[in-house]
């Protein structure tokens, strides 16, 4: 019976995954790795589209009401004057959400299929820290750090649509 590692070591014999998966060369090694870079760059978008989902849902689920509101007349009530000299340029537009408790299930049933790959993805790269190899350990962990790096140009890319989809239903 085979002994579990419990210390990084750095080698190219390593059981990967799977009891048959044994890598015994330098070329499945790398495979190995790249996998397992590749595993935690999805891990970080499926992490960001739960997210970005989840966020939709909450801009969908809530209704603008638009109050227009006299802010010469504010100001001056405050200041004890009323006079009633009101420019064009003295009224202020203010834009609060009311939330709308109903739930969209289509929404919430396409999260939790992305729940189940975010976790079926933590999972695998725990198993494969697991294995004690420090570079099958970093090789997840520099996959994450690339999609959290990618995710933060496009991320903004995701906003910005979603204000301008969020400005066109105002008007």
């Amino acid at each position: 019976m085979d002994s579990i590692c419990m210390f990084f070591y750095q080698s190219t014999e390593v059981v990967f995954l799977f009891k048959d998966w044994k890598i015994h060369s330098t070329g499945p090694y790398i495979g190995a790795l790249f996998a397992t870079f590749v595993i935690g760059i999805l891990l970080e978008f499926v992490t960001f589209a739960i997210g970005e989902l989840k966020a939709h849902n909450t801009r969908s689920g809530l209704k603008a009401v638009t109050k227009i509101s006299d802010s010469h007349q504010e100001i001056n009530q405050s200041r004890g004057i009323y006079d009633n000299s009101i420019s064009e340029h003295s009224f202020k537009e203010e834009i609060e959400y009311e939330e709308n408790p109903q739930l969209n299930i289509g929404m919430r049933c396409i999260i939790a299929v992305g729940y189940f790959f975010q976790l079926v993805l933590a999972y695998l790269v725990m198993m494969i820290a697991m294995t004690y190899n420090f570079f099958l350990f970093l090789a997840p962990v520099g996959g994450m750090m690339i999609g959290y790096l990618l995710l933060g140009f496009i991320a903004p890319l995701f906003q910005q649509n979603g204000k301008d989809q969020e400005y066109a239903q105002i008007k």
